[in-house]
């Protein structure tokens, strides 16, 4: 039987943001790592739309929120940038050094 999931991953990035909320439910199926691959080839795809639901991803934790922050990884800047964010608080207060400020 030939494995649908590189066409599957082609034709829901070409959906677009309506597919990102059940890719992004995709990324925590523990039994199955090519599933959970082929759900990340697509939200890397889908690119800008998916930023913010796989930046939640992580925030969250667990299997979901490794493979997002894999994903957004390999989303190359705009992913790297927001993975960079996670944590950090939006008013922009965050320290980013650890030593005393001179």
């Amino acid at each position: 039987m030939k494995k649908v999931y590189p066409d599957a991953s082609a034709a829901l990035a070409g959906i677009g943001e309506d597919a990102v909320a059940p890719l992004i439910d995709l990324l925590e199926v523990e039994d199955d790592a090519e599933l959970r691959g082929f759900a990340a080839q697509a939200l890397a795809r889908i690119g800008e739309p998916a930023l913010e639901p796989l930046r939640e991803a992580v925030e969250a934790g667990g299997t979901r929120g490794a493979v997002a922050g894999l994903v957004l990884w390999r989303m190359e800047a705009p992913g790297i940038r927001t993975l960079v964010g996670v944590g950090a608080p939006c008013d922009g207060s965050a320290r980013t050094d650890s030593g005393p400020r001179v």
